[in-house]
């Protein structure tokens, strides 16, 4: 008896569904021309799990990709495991395999000239027809994707988001609404560092040996940006939903056909997984007891089980506006001027002060924290994002974790932003909502009390404490037995102890600027360095842990140099000779293509820099306007050779751009920084900052101010300011009108479910009513 019959043997006590005789994984492609195509039901075992009749089940729907079967791609042997295996170890489940024509190699057989968008639309009609019974219409939706197979998924997801919202379709709006978790098994999302989208696509077409229809490889075509869009329209409206995306580990013939880059999805609760096959073999498991097979089911039985909506309302919750605000605020490095991290040998152009290698530290089980430190300005958080976000750092760090599960997790302090932005409760929150994104599975042993036989309703108020943080976050750590985490921190000298501020006297919160280092002169007060002891604290809490890594960065103060004293370090300002002449050499060359003598320029000013990239960004900027301002050579060495060295200070940078401002302009300039200075502790209006933390440093000193504006033409009361603002906001709504109207009209045409040719955005929404309102009440509310 082969295994196929043995299989269906067991089936006695099934649901009759009137497909008993199900065809083998080649015959259901065979059998006519249009056999093999829509969605076909495998099995359906729903009300015989603990449930019992009563339950709902879920809908389990199978996609194929490009030149896959509906059967065939699931198969290996006899043996279509969605079919044969499933049924044995998931209950109360429906399994459905769809498929569709998207290959013209079969001469026998008629092309469907649809595209990727096409067979969306396709999917949506099919699975809708299938869900017709009331109690079907509102079953839980898992969909499990191969290759191209989930950016048919994507788009139609995205089309069914559209219906649902406006009320358009309502049974193909369903499926977007009911669908609660989707796996994508080898599918490209976006392009990488070394292959565009295109590219990656390009293979997929490769390996499946035969041709697409014309309409498919239009969208494969590396100038197209269709699928870009497409992946940021589904980053939008997947952020409920549980994400698993699984790479492939062996290579074919011509490489990994999708790489971990592209086969990781990023988003709001992504988790991932990799299985030891090449992109073909990947979805072909013959066995219950395949490596492969194992993964894939842990997920599917963790999306089908799951209680979606407590989890996702706790995720939620522990979300925030401005969770990644700072981080994308961040400039991307500037060519490869941070590739010399990722290099563990020696250069002629960097110190070899610090023995540690920060790529060996990746990799190793000796030490758990890595401290990156330098002076204010030098790029520390330009290099902190290119570590995070680098390919190099992930492999790394894949073989410290070994055969566990690698988590990457960052968070971005910024003491200009709002309170969550330079607060432990912002910085836990953040890691949390990271983590548990990708493991979903730990958000009731984070918070159990959530969780129980008698579930208590989250509310922000008991989640997001900071003993409720603090706890979970404690949990979760425990909880990853099976995984290892890496947390990346930056800019720990920009933490502040927002909720503990009521408990310091004026003296204790004002800046004193007398510190005998660099970095202390920029000022510092007894509330600011409580902080600073307070977030090492926290951070060496977790020093001893087997399964945890903490990448750190700061700057150079006394507080840190004694808590972190003996941890591999890396002194940023020791390495950036190198980075800065090329910098230098890049934007002179471009911007500035006929000053004379660039050479000695470059090395004049990385010589001078002492490596600081934000002294040397403004002098750059200083010598490129004045050779566009028509000055000699001679001038712009003159310019150069007086500046100084540093950037605070009476005798620095900033105050000689400031003395260069022209005495008519320097009531409008006060009132300016007036302005700027104030407007951040307005609620809800934190988005206008200073380019660095150290430029606003430099105004908040008050003999600073005090030697720029000898003669106060400024705001004499707080009232004035919020009545300057306010000013400001009315002409700019004034100024945008026609935007204003446009948007209203888009407003009314959406009501109706009219198509425009213009988007309302988000951000659009946001200052409609965020700039304006907020600020319209808090200002008329404090005007005397």
């Amino acid at each position: 008896m082969g295994l196929l019959e043995h299989l269906q043997n067991r089936r006695g006590g099934e649901k009759k569904t009137g497909r008993e005789k199900l065809p083998r994984s080649g015959e259901d492609e065979r059998a006519g021309p249009n056999h093999g195509l829509g969605p076909l039901v495998l099995f359906d075992n729903i009300g015989q799990g603990d449930a019992g009749a009563g339950a709902l089940g879920t809908d389990v729907v199978f996609v194929h990709g490009l030149h896959g079967t509906r059967l065939g791609t699931w198969s290996k042997g006899n043996v279509c495991w969605p079919r044969d295996l499933l049924r044995y170890d998931l209950k109360d489940v429906r399994v459905i395999a769809w498929g569709y024509d998207a290959s013209v190699a079969n001469a026998f057989r008629p092309v469907i000239k649809e595209s990727i968008f096409g067979h969306a639309n396709t999917l949506l009609e099919e699975l809708a027809q299938l869900r017709m019974g009331t109690a079907e219409q509102t079953r839980p939706i898992v969909f499990v994707c191969h290759s191209l197979g989930g950016l048919v998924v994507k788009e139609a997801l995205i089309k069914a988001a559209a219906y649902n919202k406006h009320e358009r379709h309502p049974d193909l709006g369903a499926i977007y609404a009911h669908t609660t978790g989707v796996i994508f098994m080898g599918t490209p999302h976006r392009g990488s560092t070394k292959e565009t989208y295109g590219e990656i696509l390009t293979k997929i077409v490769k390996v499946a040996l035969r041709q697409p229809n014309d309409q498919l490889l239009r969208t494969l075509r590396p100038d197209s940006h269709i699928l870009e869009n497409q992946r940021e329209q589904f980053t939008t409206i997947s952020s409920r939903m549980s994400i698993v995306c699984i790479k492939e580990l062996v290579r074919t013939a011509i490489g990994l056909i999708v790489p971990e880059s592209s086969a990781m999805y990023d988003g709001f609760n992504v988790r991932q997984g990799a299985i030891n096959a090449n992109h073909m073999d990947m979805v072909r498991f013959a066995s219950s007891q395949d490596p492969g097979y194992k993964k894939t089911l842990g997920f599917l039985v963790e999306l089908c089980n799951a209680r979606p909506a407590a989890q996702q309302e706790i995720l939620e919750l522990l979300n925030f506006p401005s969770i990644n605000e700072r981080e994308l605020a961040i400039e991307e490095a500037y060519n490869d001027t941070c590739t010399w991290i990722m290099d563990d040998r020696p250069s002629d152009k960097t110190s070899n002060r610090s023995t540690t290698r920060f790529k060996s530290w990746l990799r190793s089980n000796s030490e758990s924290i890595f401290w990156i430190s330098g002076k204010a300005g030098c790029g520390k958080s330009t290099l902190m994002k290119f570590i995070y976000q680098h390919e190099d750092t992930a492999a790394a760090l894949a073989e410290w974790a070994g055969s566990k599960k690698l988590i990457k997790a960052g968070y971005f302090f910024l003491d200009r932003g709002n309170d969550l932005q330079k607060s432990r409760e912002g910085l836990l929150r953040s890691l949390l909502c990271q983590i548990l994104g990708e493991r979903r599975d730990l958000v009731p042993v984070a918070f159990p009390t959530f969780f129980g036989s008698v579930p208590v309703p989250p509310t922000s108020a008991t989640i997001n404490t900071w003993e409720s943080l603090s706890r979970a976050f404690d949990a979760v750590l425990k909880g990853l037995t099976d995984s290892k985490v890496c947390l990346f921190i930056d800019g720990l000298d920009e933490y502040r102890m927002v909720e503990r501020m009521h408990e310091y006297t004026p003296e204790q919160l004002d800046i004193i600027y007398d510190g005998t280092k660099e970095d202390e002169s920029w000022g510092l007060s007894d509330w600011i360095v409580a902080g600073h002891k307070d977030i090492a604290e926290l951070v060496l809490r977790f020093k001893d842990r087997s399964n945890t890594k903490i990448c750190l960065s700061s700057r150079e103060l006394n507080v840190f140099e004694q808590r972190f004293a003996g941890l591999p370090r890396l002194e940023v300002h020791h390495y950036t000779a190198g980075p800065i002449e090329q910098y230098c050499e890049g934007r002179l060359s471009k911007e500035a293509p006929g000053l004379v003598d660039r050479d000695r320029f470059v090395s004049t000013i990385t010589a001078k820099s002492q490596g600081v990239f934000l002294w040397v960004r403004l002098v750059v900027d200083m010598l490129v306007d004045g050779t566009a301002d028509g000055n000699t050579p001679s001038e712009l060495w003159q310019t150069l050779e007086s500046l100084p060295g540093r950037l605070g200070g009476k005798n620095g940078l900033y105050m000689r751009m400031m003395q260069n401002v022209k005495a008519k302009y320097l009531p409008e300039a006060e009132r300016l920084f007036q302005i700027v200075m104030h407007w951040h502790f307005i609620k809800g209006c934190e988005g206008v900052q200073f380019m660095h933390q150290t430029a606003k440093e430099f105004m908040s000193r008050e003999y600073i101010w005090n030697a720029i504006f000898p003669r106060s033409n400024g705001f004499v009361s707080t009232a004035a300011k919020n009545l300057a603002i306010l000013s400001g906001l009315i002409r700019r709504l004034k100024c945008c009108r026609e935007v204003t109207l446009e948007a209203q009209r888009i407003q009314r045409e959406e009501s109706r479910g009219a198509q425009s040719n213009m988007t309302l955005t988000p951000q659009i929404r946001m200052w409609l009513t965020t700039d304006f309102y907020i600020m319209l009440s808090w200002s008329l509310a404090t005007l005397p």
